[in-house]
């Protein structure tokens, strides 16, 4: 190579050769193509309703197939954390006084307000085939009390310490649910109770052959299967209700001001004495709703004292309550014949509880005839007029001695009537329903209800009954005085209204 172009391609200090470039140029901003953007997995970058998606997705699947952990899907991150605790702690269940423990350490602080039911279920005593068909000893009964109270008395006290929210609130309070029962039962005279189920086989082996034998006591084994009422029982000494105390004899049971629900149902036999229905009530200063449904009793003295609860239950409810469902339903192998007759004293305190109600379900539990005694047609007009019933809006009640298939129709229009002349003192008066339903014979309705537009009277029976001219006048000048509106007539045909219809299995339903 000529030494002149040699010395070319080196550099300025003549040791090193000059290089080509390793990349190409880069071309011109206006000739570059954009390249798009690789798909991103991570969480935060998918959009909102995509990860909503995915969340509920899981949840559906893990309420099928539950984790061995539920507590691990909250710990993937604060958005999961909100998502799956706001449905873990929705509704809480405790049965024993270590599940209240781990209740208080559990849910605290902001978990608080994420909690909407407290369902307390309460573990009674086992028992055998040997007590099966009998009535609870003095010792079972002791047992069982204690036990139901010194569970719930705990409960009081962790409830007693959490934030009562504000109306305006997305929980609204608390829903305190209450109920007892043994696991025997499931082994002996149920056949399945909620959460509580048994192997057939294991139930027959160590019930049915006993209950078959001559030796079985079928009033025994309907005493058993109601159980005794429950009493309120802690076992610590006297119970009282205000100020501090350092008497180790005595016990204060504590105030809970977050319940705005007290639940009791059908689902458990058990049901709450007067004494035990009388002190939760005390407890709860800022209910607003009370849902009692009880079983009848099987004899006469266990009737009068679920007539007693229940004159607890209205004579001492808060001032702040507004709503009642007061329902007595009975099962047909338990109950083969139900009771004959209510007691009055219940209707006359259902009178003057409602006139502090916006909603009274009453039915089986009183009379409709005894609660509108005082206005039934022809009595003395009184001096001075009734109290009105001021905020009542739903009103329905059930009368066994009046709308039988065996008796005059008559009854019925006369009870009719007394409504109507009781409900010209309902001034906000929406719905009142006044009906029975019999296991053999079908149902009675009458439905008074205010429409947007129209004010309207449904009757019906199983079997023949006409609505008379003296009750239309009655109903038609109530939708006067109160609605303005003329009063609208149907009828419900006798057939939907027989045993087995639809229409009958319905109405049972929605009481039940």
């Amino acid at each position: 190579m000529d030494s002149v172009v040699a010395a070319s391609y080196m550099d300025a200090s003549g040791d090193t050769p000059l290089q080509p470039p390793s990349t190409e140029l880069d071309p011109p901003e206006s000739l570059q193509v954009l390249k798009a953007p690789k798909p991103s997995l991570e969480w935060n970058d998918m959009p909102a309703e995509l990860r909503l998606m995915f969340l509920e997705n899981i949840a559906q699947i893990t309420r099928v197939h539950p984790p061995p952990e539920k507590g691990s899907l909250p710990t993937v991150c604060s958005e999961w954390r909100d998502f799956f605790e706001k449905r873990n702690f929705e509704s809480v269940t405790v049965e024993d006084l270590d599940d209240i423990v781990n209740l208080n350490l559990i849910v605290n602080g902001r978990r608080e307000g994420l909690v909407k039911r407290v369902v307390l279920f309460v573990v009674l005593q086992p028992y055998d085939c040997r007590r099966c068909d009998q009535a609870e000893s003095d010792d079972e009964k002791d047992w069982n009390n204690s036990t139901f109270g010194r569970t719930l008395l705990l409960l009081l006290e962790i409830l007693s310490t959490w934030a009562l929210l504000d109306e305006g609130q997305e929980n609204g309070g608390l829903t305190l649910m209450i109920g007892a029962a043994s696991v025997s039962d499931v082994q002996h005279n149920y056949t399945k109770l909620e959460d509580i189920e048994c192997d057939p086989a294991i139930r027959e082996t160590q019930h049915l052959r006993h209950y078959q034998s001559r030796l079985f006591s079928h009033e025994g084994f309907k005493k058993r299967t109601l159980g005794s009422l429950l009493d309120f029982d802690t076992g610590f000494g006297e119970m009282i209700f205000q100020g501090p105390t350092n008497d180790k004899n005595q016990i204060k049971i504590p105030q809970v001001r977050a319940v705005r629900r007290l639940l009791m149902d059908r689902r458990y036999f058990r049901s709450l004495s007067a004494q035990a229905l009388e002190l939760i009530l005390r407890r709860l200063p800022c209910l607003a709703e009370i849902k009692y449904v009880y079983w009848c009793g099987v004899d006469r003295e266990e009737q009068s004292l679920r007539d007693l609860a229940n004159l607890a239950l209205l004579k001492t409810f808060p001032s702040t309550v507004t709503e009642i469902l007061l329902l007595e339903i009975y099962d047909t192998e338990l109950h083969e014949h139900s009771r004959k007759a209510n007691d009055e004293a219940v209707a006359a305190a259902a009178v003057e509880a409602t006139r502090r109600l916006s909603y009274f379900d009453g039915s089986n539990a009183l009379d409709a005839a005894h609660f509108f005694k005082d206005f039934y047609p022809g009595l003395p007009r009184q001096p001075v007029l009734p109290e009105p019933w001021t905020t009542l809006r739903f009103l329905a009640l059930t009368s066994r001695s009046t709308m039988k298939h065996d008796v005059s129709p008559l009854l019925a229009n006369r009870l009719l009537v007394a409504a109507a002349n009781a409900a010209l003192h309902m001034p906000e008066l929406q719905v009142m329903e006044l009906w029975i339903s019999w296991r053999l014979r079908g149902t009675f309705v009458f439905r008074y209800a205010v429409l947007e537009n129209a004010t309207v009277v449904e009757t019906g029976a199983a079997w023949p009954f006409d609505l008379q001219q003296e009750a239309r006048d009655a109903w038609e000048r109530v939708a006067f005085a109160n609605t303005r509106h003329r009063l609208s007539e149907k009828t419900i045909g006798s057939a939907d209204l027989t045993v087995g219809n639809k229409l009958t299995k319905t109405i049972r339903l929605l009481r039940f």
